[in-house]
């Protein structure tokens, strides 16, 4: 008998321990705090996701758009200061000339013969004065007197004129008299520009299609030009 009541008591000594309940309610709270940090993880790596790779995605296609275009101008450059110091591109020698600055260049898209992703237009303006003609139509206008396209022809077109007649090497027919040979875009560029003045111009186009981004970089195509 004795031991059964002390069995009892000792049962109702457990059940009556004043930190039980006090402890069960840590635990609780603590699987409740460990569950809203495990949330708040979930919620971070959902707005990294949805902030951080675009982020990261727009950086590299600004990178390469940017590098894309250094090496455009590099090469628009290139040709212009060429063509300034006489260079030929309209020549075989000269056409070769052009393939070997292409090399290892986005511009230039591979192949046997080559093919391009841009385009290099090639000009000569020069200033009609009464030396070049007494009573021509094109006196005091600017004209193209060269023009040798680069590249793929089909992608860009000149800003400064577009002569009706070019020869295979280059020259421009008939521009003392032809319309189509102005080129009045040149005066907004060199200021100052006088009668018997003449500007060596190189414009450059390409698309860089591998690199395109649509919120970053929808049209995928850098320009540049030159004159000298």
């Amino acid at each position: 008998m004795r031991s059964n009541g002390s069995f009892r008591i000792a049962r109702a000594s457990a059940e009556t321990l004043p930190g039980a309940s006090a402890r069960t309610g840590d635990i609780t709270k603590t699987k409740a705090h460990r569950g809203q940090r495990g949330g708040a993880l979930v919620e971070a790596a959902l707005v990294s996701a949805f902030l951080y790779v675009p982020l990261l995605l727009g950086l590299v296609v600004v990178g390469l758009s940017t590098i894309a275009r250094l090496q455009l101008d590099q090469l628009v450059r290139d040709v212009g200061i060429m063509h300034a110091r006489g260079v030929d591109f309209g020549a075989p020698s000269g056409y070769d000339l052009f393939v070997k600055l292409t090399q290892g260049s986005v511009f230039r898209a591979g192949g046997s013969p080559p093919s391009y992703n841009g385009t290099v237009v090639i000009s000569t303006v020069r200033y009609v004065s009464s030396l070049d003609c007494a009573s021509c139509s094109n006196l005091n206008q600017p004209v193209v007197t060269y023009r040798v396209v680069l590249g793929d022809s089909n992608l860009f077109s000149s800003r400064f004129g577009d002569p009706g007649g070019v020869d295979s090497d280059g020259r421009v027919t008939n521009w003392r008299n032809d319309p189509s040979s102005r080129a009045p875009a040149i005066l907004a560029m060199i200021q100052g520009m006088q009668p018997g003045d003449e500007a060596f111009v190189a414009e450059g186009y390409m698309k860089t299609p591998g690199i395109s981004f649509p919120s970053v970089n929808a049209t995928s195509e850098v320009q540049s030009w030159a004159i000298f």
